[in-house]
């Protein structure tokens, strides 16, 4: 969601300036740094072979159904090279064990796999209003890019308050349910408002649907 406010603004400002900084460890003293040992607990070729595993996912369903069939050779090819290199990926992770990135120990339980499929599901329904957001600002209400941008901010500011508090309650309590819970009851009654948006749609509205 903050990437669409950046984008839209940066579309508009094309002489806007990038800056950035270094940061810069400091060694302890008396510490030593033994390049070979470290590189062995990186997981790289599981990298190697999940990066480009979830790069052929993603141009499959991008190019499946608009450039190309579903069952023409390009879309399938590069889907069984996904699984392919799925699986090897997935191998490489039970073999290296704790030293893997994604640790079979910890990702084999069953609070991270249910996380992770909630989160997966309220993540797919996120995009779609981070997509279509900006279009019917910029399409029906014929605004500039940089103005679609400040006119999502309720989205953004809402997300970044919910996910930060709920972190907090979360590390007090100790229980996250009540937090997934509450986003599945309050998240499809504001989905299901979204289509009311029409072209004299009040500013006030905008607002609270967001």
């Amino acid at each position: 969601m903050e990437m669409v406010l950046l984008c839209g603004i940066t579309s508009n400002r094309s002489n806007l300036r990038y800056r950035g900084f270094l940061l810069q460890h400091q060694r302890q003293p008396g510490q030593t740094s033994k390049i070979g040992e470290n590189l062995k607990q990186l997981d790289l070729l599981g990298m190697a072979f999940f990066v480009p595993s979830i790069t052929s996912l993603m141009l499959g369903l991008q190019r499946g159904g608009t450039k190309y069939g579903w069952v023409d050779r390009p879309i399938v090819a590069v889907f069984c090279f996904f699984a392919v290199l799925l699986l090897l990926s997935a191998w490489l992770q039970c073999r290296r064990q704790d030293r893997a990135t994604l640790q079979p120990r910890i990702i084999s339980r069953r609070n991270i796999i249910f996380g992770f499929l909630f989160s997966c599901s309220n993540n797919a329904a996120l995009s779609i209003i981070e997509y279509y957001m900006p279009i019917y600002f910029q399409t029906v209400r014929g605004l500039t890019a940089s103005m679609s941008g400040v006119m999502v901010l309720p989205s953004v500011v809402a997300l970044i308050l919910s996910v930060a508090s709920s972190g907090v309650l979360t590390s007090l309590i100790g229980y996250y349910n009540p937090f997934m819970l509450l986003t599945s009851i309050v998240a499809p009654p504001a989905a299901g408002l979204m289509p009311t948006l029409g072209v004299d749609a009040k500013v006030a509205s905008l607002i609270c649907y967001q």
